[in-house]
């Protein structure tokens, strides 16, 4: 039989009922700071997520962390007549490239903001690339006021207000410079290390992609192991030679992810060591947060056996 009138029979009960009413404390405290929640999808190697322009027209937009502002299909602006009040201009060999600058407002879900700088091409290429009609990409303009959380498991995107405070014993926190990098330090197969800044880009559907500079070419096979070529093409049309090998091993804060698949390019003028895209993020939960130069990694499912912390 129980007995009431112990003392420990009135302490456990208050003892749970604390404890009850401190995670649920816990748990108003977090979404207080909740900004809104973004659900993506993912199309051959990118996150698309819905947003409607102007209040009208609900497109599919590419969300890329490497892209600081976003852009709108040139098709789409002629489309709906929305007149640019300026134009940007790319200076190639063979002249100038213009294209279009538009004022628009962006909804996604039910976060709006206004886009005073929205740049314009065309995104046949995108499209093609990924089996449906993009209308556009989204950067890092719709976080940049914000703390970003990106949940590949969950297919989220979690906005919160900036004041929100990130438990550091749960991530593995990083410098992040110019919004957009971080340091890494990529290895290749003869033990040459490429180190520097590397761009998170989650609108490059590749794991990592590397620059190495051109007075150091040599063999591609020293470099990546067995290879095969793949064309590229910058902004000017200028056509180059990308090579997708293996990467002896990665270190990225505290982890080290070995024989990753990259694509090598020779090149003097990055600004770059390399990026680190779509199919190495998804191995992690990210929270980045601009305002505090601070990116934050925490290994999820997706992350291989191999994993060395």
């Amino acid at each position: 039989m129980v007995n009431k009138k112990h003392p420990h029979f009135k302490v456990i009960p208050n003892i749970l009922f604390c404890f009850c009413c401190l995670i649920l404390l816990n748990s108003c405290h977090k979404d207080d700071y909740k900004i809104t929640t973004i659900p993506f999808s993912i199309i051959k190697n990118r996150m698309l997520i819905k947003a409607v322009v102007n209040g009208t027209d609900t497109l599919n937009f590419i969300f890329d962390t490497g892209c600081e502002k976003a852009n709108l299909d040139s098709a789409y602006i002629v489309k709906r007549k929305i007149k640019p009040y300026s134009f940007s201009k790319i200076f190639c060999p063979h002249g100038e490239i213009i294209n279009p600058i538009v004022k628009c407002v962006l909804t996604v879900n039910n976060l709006s903001y206004n886009l005073d700088t929205c740049y314009t091409l065309s995104t046949n290429k995108l499209s093609e690339q990924s089996g449906i009609k993009i209308n556009g990409v989204i950067g890092r303009d719709l976080y940049k006021n914000y703390i970003l959380k990106i949940d590949f498991v969950n297919r989220l995107l979690v906005l919160y207000k900036k004041e929100y405070v990130v438990n550091q014993n749960d991530y593995d926190c990083l410098n992040l410079y110019n919004s957009a990098s971080i340091y890494a330090k990529a290895i290749l197969q003869n033990e040459k290390i490429i180190e520097g800044q590397f761009l998170i880009d989650s609108g490059s559907g590749s794991d990592i992609s590397l620059y190495f500079p051109k007075k150091d070419s040599t063999d591609v096979k020293l470099l990546i192991g067995e290879y095969s070529e793949k064309k590229l093409s910058d902004l000017c049309g200028n056509k180059k030679k990308g090579y997708m090998g293996q990467i002896k091993s990665i270190k990225i804060g505290n982890f080290n992810i070995d024989s990753v698949k990259g694509k090598l390019t020779f090149a003097n003028n990055s600004n770059y060591s390399g990026l680190i895209g779509f199919l190495l993020l998804r191995k992690f939960d990210i929270i980045i947060d601009i305002k505090k130069s601070k990116l934050y990694l925490k290994p999820n499912h997706y992350c291989p056996t191999k994993f060395v912390i």
